[in-house]
């Protein structure tokens, strides 16, 4: 569960700072939505792509908020990147 959280922190992280760098700015944090859409309108990530960081943040969040996540899930998730 760690893991995937950290994970999930990490993920954030590189995604705000390729927004930041391509000069997205917000008043306030953007949610992991905002700036997904962000860098596809501006062509760095491609559907297929947000599709799987959607997934992978999915299963994280699971794990944080204690659904259970098989051994077999989070294997394939952290084997992804």
């Amino acid at each position: 569960i760690l893991a995937l959280a950290a994970l999930r922190i990490e993920i954030e992280k590189k995604l705000r700072l390729a927004a930041t760098q391509l000069g997205f700015s917000s008043r306030k944090p953007a949610s992991t939505m905002r700036l997904l859409e962000f860098l596809m309108q501006n062509e760095v990530l491609r559907s297929e792509q947000i599709e799987a960081i959607r997934q992978i943040q999915k299963l994280c969040n699971q794990a944080v908020h204690g659904y259970e996540i098989s051994q077999e899930e989070a294997e394939e998730i952290i084997d992804f990147l």
